[in-house]
């Protein structure tokens, strides 16, 4: 049915022809509507016009000789389910009202001698009905589509996530050994640089700091593997995170310096929490470092330590680059890199310096095995950004506190 032109075809089915035409000419003032009325007094040859025809509605006396409206309409709803069915009846039998209701699966129920008007007015809510049950089919349709092809892609990145894990397996594992023969083989070079002459030592000095950042890689890669495989392994210890973060700042100072970065820490006091002293240097590191890479020299990096609801947390606030809201929560993937910065150079500390896509990943590994929580805001683009980690809080009376 058309809803533009509000085209619709009925069925009109009544072993008397004078009511046939009655109903026709009911129709056929109706305003708003182009009806095709079809009309037959024979129940079979009706359903026979439902194989072949768009029935949107059918109108149908109840005793008729072949068989009755209500047996008749209980074979069309299995014919044309969508199909509006209205009865018109001379007799109010409780049972003939009850059949058409269960049986005949009828949508209105209309007494003999019927009011031209009152006929219109129950045709126009049946095409409504038809109109709506239409729309919800359509829209059912492609909810069916939409939710096959998301299935299907949903296989396609299952496949490309498998593949993923299998490179970072075979990664981890296969390429450690070769690298730290190549890092030991470029160490033992390095031992004889006052050999080389000055060229050979600047290619070698170079050689060896690519192998030690390859093995960096590979090692952050093999601990994310673990982690993917619930194979992370802690070694939980009593940590102060204010002895920690000195310790870290002590060791960033020169690059904080070289940058011109403003940094101020306030901390409370005694904040401690049982965990894993080396692998929460690396949160830590990597969350600092992040901030140096994405603020602008002379910008300014603010750390916080608080305690919150049983919990401690830490927040890295910066005044860089941003992050665009919808990628907040992708930062965290493995391999992931903001797209809007892929200019960007390969850099430990410099201005924009892209790194392997791993370290927030593996931040969120960590973080999860220690039972806390690592998140991200950003305002966007030039906005700057904040990353909050929080851990629950150590007690001295704490249960396996060592």
């Amino acid at each position: 049915m058309s809803e533009d032109q509000k085209i619709c075809n009925i069925l009109v089915v009544d072993d008397e022809t004078y009511n046939l035409e009655a109903v026709e000419r009911a129709l056929r003032f109706q305003n708003g509507y182009t009806f095709q009325v079809y009309k037959t007094t024979s129940p079979l040859q009706a359903l026979q016009m439902v194989r072949e025809e768009q029935i949107h509605i059918i109108i149908s006396d109840q005793r008729m000789k072949e068989m009755s409206g209500v047996e008749m309409l209980n074979q069309v709803s299995r014919l044309s389910p969508n199909t509006v069915r209205i009865i018109l009846t001379a007799y109010t039998d409780r049972n003939d009202l009850l059949d058409a209701i269960n049986v005949g699966k009828v949508y209105r129920y209309l007494t003999k001698p019927w009011n031209a008007e009152d006929l219109r007015m129950v045709v126009k809510d049946a095409v409504d009905y038809y109109a709506l049950i239409h729309r919800n089919q359509t829209l059912t349709e492609e909810l069916t589509r939409t939710i096959e092809e998301l299935q299907e892609s949903n296989k396609e990145l299952k496949k490309l996530d498998d593949l993923k894990n299998r490179f970072m397996v075979v990664a981890s594992h296969e390429l450690r050994t070769p690298a730290t023969i190549i890092t030991s083989s470029l160490e033992l070079l390095n031992n004889s640089a006052h050999q080389l002459d000055p060229q050979m030592k600047r290619v070698l000095h170079t050689a060896l700091k690519g192998a030690y950042r390859l093995n960096e890689v590979l090692e952050t890669l093999f601990e994310i593997v673990e982690a993917n495989s619930q194979k992370l392994i802690l070694n939980p210890v009593v940590v102060n995170l204010v002895d920690l973060f000195n310790l870290l700042l002590g060791r960033m100072a020169e690059q904080l310096n070289i940058r011109q970065l403003n940094i101020k820490m306030v901390f409370e006091e005694n904040l401690m929490v049982l965990g894993d002293r080396h692998k929460l240097y690396q949160v830590f590191e990597n969350l600092i470092s992040n901030a140096i890479k994405y603020t602008p020299d002379g910008g300014h990096i603010s750390i916080r330590g608080e305690r919150l609801n049983g919990c401690i947390r830490i927040t890295v606030q910066d005044t860089g680059a941003g992050i665009p809201s919808e990628e907040l929560q992708r930062i965290f993937e493995t391999f992931y890199q903001l797209e809007n910065l892929n200019y960007h150079h390969s850099s430990r500390y410099d201005y924009l310096g892209g790194g392997s896509g791993l370290g927030l990943s593996l931040c969120k590994s960590i973080i999860k095995a220690h039972q806390g929580k690592i998140w991200a805001e950003s305002e966007g683009i030039q906005k700057g950004s904040t990353f909050y980690v929080e851990l629950p809080a150590y007690h001295a009376d704490s249960a396996g506190a060592k």
